[in-house]
């Protein structure tokens, strides 16, 4: 298996809280004009918020690229 192989097996093997540290790690939080102003964990929690859907995703994808392509 190659490295991609190697990341998306472990990435279709993580675990919720594997997941979740997907949120504490986020970078480059203060985008937007005001966000200098919002606490950083204000600022976390929208990010984990609006990515929700895509972090939950990461699993199901990950299976279904490490299948074997139909012939």
């Amino acid at each position: 298996m190659d490295e991609a192989g190697r990341a998306l097996a472990k990435l279709a093997a993580s675990t919720p809280e594997d997941l979740a540290r997907i949120e504490e790690n986020a970078r480059g939080l203060r985008r937007a004009k005001y966000d200098e102003f919002v606490p950083d964990h204000l600022l976390s929690r929208l990010w984990a918020r609006r990515n929700a859907p895509a972090i939950a995703a990461i699993q199901e994808i990950a299976k279904r690229l490490l299948l074997p392509a139909a012939a």
